[in-house]
């Protein structure tokens, strides 16, 4: 099973401290996170080849883009959770990508420099 979130961010902001605060109290929600209802099965390659993986998406809240996002005055920042289960114990992987205007691709959104994490 998997979760998404996506939220907006000034460069003020960032600097401050808001957008690691928000990452961490969303990675620690995933990390508590024991049993889930529902799901689906990712199953490993067996092959060895570049560019295999798993693709989500996500529809975000129409409110994030603004004049701020296209502008290039916010951030968009994409964390995720997946939760799995290997030999019935629960294991997290949680991620983030962010997007800015002028920087970043769309279809190739940036690494955060934190927020990432497996167990």
């Amino acid at each position: 099973m998997f979760v998404m979130d996506a939220f907006t961010a000034t460069a003020e902001e960032e600097s401050k401290g808001a957008v690691i605060a928000k990452l961490l109290e969303y990675m620690k929600s995933c990390q508590v996170t024991k049993q889930w209802s529902g799901g689906s099965v990712v199953y490993h390659s067996t092959s060895v080849s570049v560019g295999v993986g798993y693709t989500v998406s996500v529809k975000s809240k129409p409110e994030l883009v603004d004049d701020g996002l296209v502008g290039g005055g916010k951030l968009l920042f994409v964390q995720g959770c997946f939760l799995y289960k290997t030999f019935d114990i629960p294991k997290h992987s949680y991620f983030c990508y962010f997007y800015k205007q002028g920087v970043t691709k769309i279809q190739n959104l940036n690494i955060c420099t934190s927020g990432h994490h497996a167990d």
